[in-house]
């Protein structure tokens, strides 16, 4: 995968039962998507933190995975490597697993379920059902489960696994804003939009002689940057979230000085 990445999506996840929060980003590559978070809970009355990594193709078909947990007492981390057709290998271990699985699906983040979402582009009223590789905490487990996406409305599925049923409404590049009963989406941002808005504006205001050329340009070179990684701004993270979940979650709460360094650039 090339170093080179585009930040398109970032949402940060609160759990409806209190008791855990995730940031998660997804970028464009290019071979495809990373979707990357970190989630901080309580596992078994400790408090730990799960990273992982799931890198897709173009087709949003699950090529590599990697996700850890750290609760204190050890840190346990799991690797997988995927063909895009089904075979899947344990990264360190002579053995396929999950044949037949296109997807993968971590128990403990909503951020998965985009990956079929984006990969099936359903029509409304249709339905399909798949194989996914269902990762689990906290003993990293592995578990070969059918599940089936029904598409309700543009934005909101019907999904099910097993006797298991919950409505899942999407946001901006298909990250989910609601699990029902489960997440809900506290703070977004959809940096792909915002720099084409950002560039429209300009480019409009200069047809209107209302900016001048070196403005424009230089919104251009501030979209350029992005590609690499670097945005505009991060996402504040929301007032009524712990200072101590911010922090893990990389949240830079200061912002007079995002606001100093940006004016400085423009």
């Amino acid at each position: 995968m090339s170093n080179e990445r585009a930040l398109l999506a970032s949402v940060l996840w609160h759990d409806r039962d209190g008791l855990g929060a995730e940031r998660c980003r997804l970028h464009e590559t290019d071979s495809g998507y990373l979707v990357e978070g970190t989630a901080v809970f309580a596992n078994e009355g400790l408090p730990a933190v799960a990273r992982y990594q799931v890198v897709v193709d173009k087709a949003w078909r699950t090529r590599r995975v990697w996700a850890e947990l750290d609760d204190g007492r050890a840190i346990r981390e799991v690797e997988l490597e995927a063909d895009g057709f089904g075979r899947w290998r344990l990264v360190g271990a002579d053995a396929d697993i999950g044949d037949g699985c296109i997807d993968v699906d971590l128990n403990f983040s909503p951020s998965t379920n985009t990956l079929p979402i984006r990969r099936l582009e359903l029509e409304v009223g249709a339905t399909a059902t798949i194989h996914a590789l269902w990762l689990r905490l906290p003993d990293l487990s592995l578990e070969a489960v059918e599940q089936r996406y029904e598409r309700t409305s543009v934005s909101t599925w019907q999904y099910s696994a097993g006797a298991f049923r919950a409505e899942i409404v999407t946001g901006p590049q298909g990250l989910i804003s609601d699990y029902e009963g489960i997440w809900r989406a506290i703070a977004w941002a959809d940096w792909l939009s915002q720099i084409r808005g950002e560039q429209s504006r300009d480019e409009a205001s200069y047809l209107r002689g209302l900016t001048t050329p070196s403005r424009v340009a230089r919104t251009g070179a501030r979209a350029r940057r992005a590609v690499v990684g670097r945005s505009l701004a991060p996402p504040a993270g929301p007032s009524r979230l712990p200072k101590a979940i911010a922090a893990g979650l990389g949240i830079a709460r200061p912002r007079r000085k995002l606001r100093e360094r940006i004016a400085t650039n423009a």
